[in-house]
């Protein structure tokens, strides 16, 4: 162990021997881990230890293939001179190469390696070898090769997700991406790809009301909790799952004590939980397709260089959370750049599923909050646009990819990191993506040109927002009188209009508003929708009602399952779908005035279609 690391393990462990326990536990993780670190950082020893470590870093793990500067895989080719070297770089970093031509070494001619850096001051690339598994030799350092002694492993297939219908490709300016095998039409009735997280770390302020394993809400007491009391869990078997699991609080975190868990944001727990889940699958000889060392982090190690106190900080918090699991720091920082640019944030539903989804309030009700972070490896391949093709759900513990568009053969796949278009200008969205991940986005949408101007944009959107606003604050009221509802109706109408001139279908924002304003409409045409037994809906329902639900609904259809066989999907999404079905398929039972015979066998028709393909037969027709 170097100085500069001996230092930061000393002063790490005398700060925490010099706070009381109970002055942790009762400040706010947020603070506590500000007030651990304003500790730290009060020390001149320990900016210096820092201060050399941070800058030793990219050449030291660059020695031992952690960590070296470059570019994010989804963004652009960086700030390069010679564009011949960006060209060498973009090809063969992170790609498998066969040895060849070596005359001092002739016995690895013909070995397998991995590229993991491009070194420009010597012209070579930073080879590891990898063994007859698949897994890198640690126990030596990376070799020194030139262009000429590599040839590029040429894969086929690349597999990507369970049903083989995309696979994992270099694209040119972009890295690594996800293209589909065959064209996926917008109505695929099975997930892209079902993939359990491969570790966790749940959020903070849902630490008291979400069960650490499944994220489900927790029951009043008696509470069920870690011996170390610092996880809860909503069943023994969550409990059991997760102590067994080194990618969650497992037993050995626990042993090792996670106060330290509580007390700092996901990030660094994340990471460690990575480092140590990858460390206990190579020792029991567990093979996978790509591993946390295959994701991109030089994204966001290139996004540090624009704040040196932001890198500055990036490698503390590794240093402490290395400290504090028993870990190696070069493992936690490349885990810790891999968790912050590869995790996805679990959301849930804020409050319990209705029991009866047919109150039409709910939908002016629902909201969603972020309950944990997740590392998903498969998931991670996609690549952003403003404009994506596809959607991820998170039932329980497992992510699922939608497409939710049609893509042709050979066609990219596309999540969104961040706002999508119409969410935010363009140049605040780019802006937002160049400083998390370190890549300026090249998507259609911010290539394109803009649908409205930046002033328009904002203008739109806080109009927008009032007239929901607006809308919310009537229906929550409680006050059914016509003149209410009617105002209410008119309101979510001007909002939904507004939105449509930044948003384009499908668009989620979209969807989820047209049903706010279906349901309301509903009620002021007099048409409550209630349960199948508490008889026929009455009043007139207009045609309008029915279009915008069932646009909406087909929107919404596409973000999730056709079929839900195990039933434990449950967001906002699906309680905005539910609804919705419920409403068409209640004017199926009443033929609304004024429409003649043609009019409503069709919408009928496409309503029972819409409802058995979502929930099965319906047993009240």
């Amino acid at each position: 162990m170097d100085r500069p690391a001996r230092v930061i393990h000393e002063l790490v462990g005398r700060a925490a021997l010099e706070v009381e326990l109970g002055d942790w536990i009762s400040l706010e993780p947020r603070e506590a881990a500000k007030r651990m670190m304003t500790q730290l950082s009060s020390r001149p020893e320990f900016k210096e230890a820092i201060a050399m470590r941070t800058e030793s870093v990219p050449q030291e793990f660059l020695q031992s293939a952690h960590i070296s500067d470059g570019q994010h895989t989804a963004g652009d080719d960086g700030d390069r001179d010679d564009p011949n070297e960006a060209a060498v770089e973009d090809n063969l970093v992170g790609c498998e190469v066969t040895l060849k031509g070596l005359k001092s070494d002739p016995d690895k001619n013909g070995r397998i390696g991995k590229v993991k850096a491009w070194l420009p001051d010597r012209g070579r690339f930073a080879v590891v070898l990898l063994t007859d598994d698949g897994f890198e030799e640690r126990a030596r350092g990376p070799l020194a090769l030139k262009p000429d002694n590599v040839e590029k492993v040429e894969k086929e297939g690349g597999a990507w997700g369970e049903r083989g219908v995309a696979h994992v490709e270099h694209i040119p300016g972009a890295g690594r991406g996800v293209v589909a095998d065959r064209e996926l039409m917008s109505a695929e009735r099975d997930n892209l790809l079902c993939e359990p997280a491969y570790a966790t770390a749940v959020n903070r302020k849902q630490a008291t009301t979400r069960c650490h394993r499944c994220f489900a809400m927790l029951a009043g007491p008696p509470l069920i909790e870690c011996p170390c009391a610092m996880a809860r869990y909503c069943s023994s078997e969550c409990r059991r799952a997760a102590r067994e699991d080194p990618g969650d609080h497992c037993a050995e975190e626990c042993a090792k004590g996670g106060l330290w868990t509580a007390i700092t944001h996901e990030t660094p727990v994340l990471a460690t939980r990575i480092v140590r889940k990858d460390r206990d699958e190579l020792k029991r000889g567990i093979k996978r397709r790509r591993r946390y060392t295959d994701l991109d982090w030089r994204g966001v190690w290139k996004a540090t260089r624009k704040d040196d106190e932001r890198r500055r900080g990036v490698v503390a918090q590794a240093c402490i959370a290395a400290v504090c699991a028993g870990l190696d720091e070069g493992d936690v920082l490349t885990a810790y750049l891999v968790a912050d640019g590869n995790t996805f944030t679990v959301k849930r539903p804020v409050g319990p599923k209705p029991v009866a989804p047919y109150d039409w309030r709910e939908i002016f009700t629902m909201a969603e909050c972020a309950v944990a972070s997740a590392l998903f490896l498969d998931a991670s391949m996609l690549n952003h646009s403003c404009e994506p093709n596809c959607f991820a759900s998170f039932p329980g513990r497992e992510m699922r990819i939608r497409n939710t568009e049609k893509v042709q053969s050979g066609g990219q796949l596309f999540i969104s990191y961040g706002p999508v278009a119409g969410g935010a200008p363009r140049d605040v969205r780019r802006s937002l993506l160049s400083d998390a991940f370190g890549f300026e986005c090249k998507c259609v949408a911010c290539v394109g040109r803009d649908r409205v101007s930046s002033i328009d944009f904002m203008r739109l959107k806080e109009a927008a927002m009032e007239h929901d606003d607006r809308a919310m604050s009537l229906v929550q009221s409680g006050d059914d009188s016509p003149e209410v509802l009617q105002t209410a109706t008119l309101a979510a109408r001007e909002s939904m209009g507004l939105l449509h001139q930044l948003y384009r279908w499908p668009s989620l924002t979209l969807a989820m508003e047209a049903a706010r304003v279906a349901a309301v409409e509903s009620a002021s045409a007099g048409c409550v929708v209630r349960g199948w037994s508490e008889g026929r809906p009455n009043g007139r329902v207009r045609g309008v009602i029915l279009t915008m639900a069932k646009d909406a609904l087909l929107c919404l259809g596409a973000h999730t399952e056709k079929r839900r066989d195990r039933g434990e999907a449950d967001g906002v999404v699906e309680r905005a779908r539910d609804f919705l079905v419920n409403l068409l398929i209640s004017h199926r039972r009443h033929k609304p005035a004024g429409w003649d015979d043609d009019n409503v066998s069709a919408q009928v028709a496409f309503f029972c279609m819409m409802h058995e393909i979502h929930n099965g037969p319906n047993p009240h027709q």
